[in-house]
Protein backbone atom coordinates (compact mmCIF):
# COMPACT_ATOMS: atom_id res chain seq x y z
CA UNK A 1 0.00 0.00 0.00
CA UNK A 2 1.34 3.12 -0.99
CA UNK A 3 1.37 6.56 1.65
CA UNK A 4 -1.20 7.97 -0.72
CA UNK A 5 -3.60 4.88 -0.16
CA UNK A 6 -2.88 4.85 3.85
CA UNK A 7 -3.61 8.72 3.78
CA UNK A 8 -7.06 8.33 2.02
CA UNK A 9 -7.56 5.54 3.68
CA UNK A 10 -7.13 7.45 6.96
CA UNK A 11 -9.02 10.58 5.76
CA UNK A 12 -12.07 7.97 4.72
CA UNK A 13 -11.92 6.44 8.62
CA UNK A 14 -11.99 10.16 10.16
CA UNK A 15 -14.38 11.17 7.87
CA UNK A 16 -16.67 7.92 8.67
CA UNK A 17 -16.06 8.78 12.68
CA UNK A 18 -17.50 12.22 11.78
CA UNK A 19 -20.91 10.92 10.64
CA UNK A 20 -20.88 8.37 13.35
CA UNK A 21 -20.44 11.43 15.59
CA UNK A 22 -23.11 13.64 14.17
CA UNK A 23 -25.55 10.94 14.71
CA UNK A 24 -24.82 10.63 18.04
CA UNK A 25 -25.99 13.33 19.98
CA UNK A 26 -25.87 13.56 23.36
CA UNK A 27 -28.95 14.45 25.51
CA UNK A 28 -27.57 17.34 27.14
CA UNK A 29 -27.43 18.71 22.68
CA UNK A 30 -30.89 18.16 22.39
CA UNK A 31 -33.08 21.63 22.67
CA UNK A 32 -36.35 22.55 23.76
CA UNK A 33 -38.14 25.35 23.06
CA UNK A 34 -39.93 27.56 25.51
CA UNK A 35 -43.09 27.13 23.41
CA UNK A 36 -42.51 23.40 23.99
CA UNK A 37 -42.70 24.30 27.55
CA UNK A 38 -45.40 26.39 28.08
CA UNK A 39 -47.39 23.97 26.05
CA UNK A 40 -46.40 21.29 28.40
CA UNK A 41 -47.72 23.59 31.15
CA UNK A 42 -51.04 23.83 29.57
CA UNK A 43 -51.52 20.38 28.14
CA UNK A 44 -50.28 18.59 31.60
CA UNK A 45 -53.64 20.30 33.18
CA UNK A 46 -55.83 19.71 30.12
CA UNK A 47 -56.46 23.79 30.20
CA UNK A 48 -57.87 25.13 26.68
CA UNK A 49 -55.76 27.64 24.85
CA UNK A 50 -58.68 30.42 25.29
CA UNK A 51 -58.76 29.22 29.66
CA UNK A 52 -54.75 29.71 30.00
CA UNK A 53 -55.11 32.60 27.72
CA UNK A 54 -57.20 33.86 29.90
CA UNK A 55 -55.17 33.17 32.78
CA UNK A 56 -52.45 35.30 31.45
CA UNK A 57 -54.70 37.86 29.97
CA UNK A 58 -53.23 37.46 25.87
CA UNK A 59 -55.77 35.96 23.05
CA UNK A 60 -55.44 32.12 22.34
CA UNK A 61 -53.74 32.91 18.93
CA UNK A 62 -51.14 34.76 20.58
CA UNK A 63 -50.41 31.75 22.58
CA UNK A 64 -51.13 29.45 20.17
CA UNK A 65 -48.20 31.43 18.52
CA UNK A 66 -45.56 31.01 21.97
CA UNK A 67 -46.27 27.49 21.90
CA UNK A 68 -45.60 26.93 18.12
CA UNK A 69 -42.69 29.01 18.83
CA UNK A 70 -43.96 31.55 15.93
CA UNK A 71 -42.92 34.16 18.00
CA UNK A 72 -41.25 34.79 21.49
CA UNK A 73 -43.32 35.73 24.56
CA UNK A 74 -42.35 38.73 26.24
CA UNK A 75 -39.59 38.28 29.35
CA UNK A 76 -42.38 39.70 31.64
CA UNK A 77 -44.98 36.80 30.44
CA UNK A 78 -42.43 34.17 31.36
CA UNK A 79 -41.54 36.10 34.79
CA UNK A 80 -45.77 35.43 34.90
CA UNK A 81 -45.59 31.65 34.02
CA UNK A 82 -42.69 31.06 36.08
CA UNK A 83 -44.50 33.13 39.16
CA UNK A 84 -47.71 31.39 38.77
CA UNK A 85 -46.23 27.82 38.11
CA UNK A 86 -44.10 28.23 40.74
CA UNK A 87 -41.15 26.94 38.06
CA UNK A 88 -38.01 28.95 38.09
CA UNK A 89 -37.72 31.26 35.29
CA UNK A 90 -34.46 29.64 33.98
CA UNK A 91 -36.11 26.58 33.34
CA UNK A 92 -38.54 28.00 31.03
CA UNK A 93 -35.64 30.00 28.76
CA UNK A 94 -32.94 26.89 29.23
CA UNK A 95 -33.13 25.58 25.92
CA UNK A 96 -30.66 22.41 27.19
CA UNK A 97 -33.15 21.71 29.93
CA UNK A 98 -35.17 19.07 28.10
CA UNK A 99 -38.47 18.23 27.70
CA UNK A 100 -38.36 15.16 29.85
CA UNK A 101 -35.83 16.76 32.63
CA UNK A 102 -38.24 19.28 32.80
CA UNK A 103 -41.22 17.26 33.06
CA UNK A 104 -39.44 15.03 36.11
CA UNK A 105 -38.48 18.29 37.37
CA UNK A 106 -41.98 19.59 37.46
CA UNK A 107 -44.46 16.78 37.89
CA UNK A 108 -47.91 16.14 37.51
CA UNK A 109 -48.69 16.11 40.95
CA UNK A 110 -46.97 19.87 41.04
CA UNK A 111 -49.56 20.74 38.36
CA UNK A 112 -52.16 19.47 40.36
CA UNK A 113 -52.42 21.98 43.12
CA UNK A 114 -52.70 24.83 40.26
CA UNK A 115 -55.92 23.23 38.78
CA UNK A 116 -57.55 22.98 41.84
CA UNK A 117 -56.68 26.62 42.92
CA UNK A 118 -58.06 27.44 39.20
CA UNK A 119 -61.30 25.88 39.89
CA UNK A 120 -61.54 26.95 42.86
CA UNK A 121 -60.92 30.88 42.16
CA UNK A 122 -63.30 30.71 38.62
CA UNK A 123 -66.33 28.09 40.95
CA UNK A 124 -65.83 25.15 37.97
Amino acid sequence: MSKEDMINEIDKSIDEEILIDEKRQPESDVKTSIGAKLYYCRKVLHFTRKEMADIFEISPSTLSNYEKDVSSPPLKLLLIYAKYFEIPMEDFVDDFLSLEEFTVKYCIFHFIKFKTMYKIAHKK
